[in-house]
C-alpha cells in the first residue's frame, strides 16, 4: 500500500523483501475462464477498481501497492466499499478496510468504533495491527483521550507481541514513558519483524521522537544476531530518516 506506516503486512508475515521495487508493479491472476493483468503504476479506471475490490486476492495487492489512491478520482467508490463492509467480522476483510482507510486518509466515528471492537475482542494479530496502524495515521483526527484509551486497550489486553509493540509506539506520541516499553519489547525480540515495523513508523513521529527511536534501534541492532543483509538494510533505512 501507499503509506509506509501501514505497508507492513508483508513484513509482519516475515516476508522481508530487501529489494523493494515500487514502480511498475504488475499483478497477474488466472481465473477459470479468463485472465487479468493490472498495472498498478498507472491510475486505474472506475470499472477496474470495482473489479479489484470484488476479488479478495486482487484487492489485497491493490491496497498494498497502488500509489494513486488520492489522485485517480475513485475515492467515492472506495468509501462506499468500506461502508458496505464495515459490519463484517471477517479478519481479512477488516484488514483491508483499515488499510484502505489509511491509504485514502479516511476518518469516521464508525471506523473508530470498529477499531475499538477489534481491539477488545478476539481477532487475528494482523487485524488488530491494521486497526492500530489506522489510528496512528489518523492520530491528529482522533480525540487524544480516545486515542490513548484505545491504544491502552491494545497494549494491556493482548499477548500478541506486534500489537503490543505498535500500541506502545502509538502511546509514545502522548506519553514518553512508553519509549522505554518499546525498548523492552525490542530487547526481547529474536526476529527482525518488530524492528522493521518500528522503522516503518518513524516518518509519522516528530523530529525529537524520531531521533530517540533511531538512536534506540541503532544501539539494539548491535545486540542482535540477525543476518548481515537484514542489519545492513535496517541501518540504510534509519540513515534515510535522519534529517
Amino acid at each position: 500500500m501507499l503509506l509506509s506506516s501501514v505497508s507492513t503486512r508483508g513484513i509482519d508475515n516475515i516476508v522481508l523483501l530487501l529489494d523493494n521495487k515500487k514502480q511498475g508493479i504488475h499483478l497477474h491472476t488466472m481465473r477459470s475462464s479468463d485472465s487479468m493483468e493490472v498495472d498498478f503504476s498507472k491510475p486505474l479506471a472506475e470499472k477496474v477498481v470495482i473489479q479489484l475490490l470484488a476479488d479478495a486476492d486482487l484487492r489485497n495487492d491493490f491496497i498494498m501497492h497502488y500509489p494513486h489512491f488520492n489522485s485517480d478520482g475513485n475515492r467515492d467508490i472506495l468509501v462506499q466499499w468500506i461502508h458496505a463492509h464495515l459490519a463484517t467480522r471477517n479478519n481479512n476483510l477488516l484488514e483491508d478496510i483499515f488499510d484502505l482507510a489509511s491509504n485514502i486518509n479516511l476518518y469516521e466515528l464508525s471506523l473508530l468504533a470498529k477499531a475499538e471492537e477489534v481491539l477488545r475482542n478476539r481477532f487475528f494479530e494482523l487485524t488488530k495491527l491494521a486497526a492500530v496502524d489506522w489510528m496512528l495515521v489518523m492520530r491528529h483526527k482522533v480525540d487524544p483521550a480516545v486515542f490513548s484509551r484505545l491504544n491502552l486497550i491494545a497494549y494491556q489486553h493482548t499477548t500478541q507481541r506486534l500489537v503490543k509493540l505498535q500500541a506502545a509506539i502509538n502511546l509514545s506520541l502522548q506519553h514518553n514513558s512508553y519509549i522505554s516499553k518499546v525498548s523492552d519489547i525490542l530487547k526481547n525480540e529474536c526476529y527482525p519483524t518488530a524492528f522493521y515495523r518500528l522503522v516503518s513508523n518513524l516518518e509519522w513521529l516528530d523530529d525529537r521522537q524520531r531521533g530517540l527511536f533511531i538512536t534506540l534501534v541503532e544501539q539494539l541492532l548491535y545486540t542482535k544476531a540477525f543476518q548481515e543483509g537484514v542489519l545492513s538494510d535496517l541501518r540504510v533505512r534509519l540513515r534515510s530518516l535522519i534529517k
